[in-house]
């Protein structure tokens, strides 16, 4: 793994593993390189996760709300839980958690 995905980028990888049928827990390397060869291309990625998250929104569902308070922060802020992400998003969010490398 590269660095920590972001609280953005957390959501792309839930829904992701959501729809390859896998659970986010601690595997090995030659198990995440498995998953990585089944992520499909970013746009089907980037389509699925904005499937997902309009959905959510049109139930009137937001699971929670994201905070970006980091280390010397003075303010703490919270920002809804978006209704899209963009496919950069979802670029950085599979190269953060690793997959992209393993791919």
């Amino acid at each position: 793994m590269n660095s920590h995905p972001t609280p953005i980028e957390n959501i792309v990888i839930d829904h992701l593993f959501e729809w390859l049928g896998e659970r986010r827990e601690n595997r090995s390397m030659a198990d995440y390189a498995a998953i990585a060869r089944r992520v499909p291309k970013i746009d089907a990625v980037h389509a699925y996760v904005n499937e997902r998250l309009r959905a959510l929104k049109a139930s009137g569902t937001e699971p929670y709300q994201i905070c970006r308070f980091a280390a010397g922060s003075e303010k703490i802020t919270y920002e809804p839980f978006p209704a899209s992400i963009s496919r950069e998003t979802v670029r950085r969010a599979l190269k953060n958690f690793g997959l992209w490398r393993l791919r």
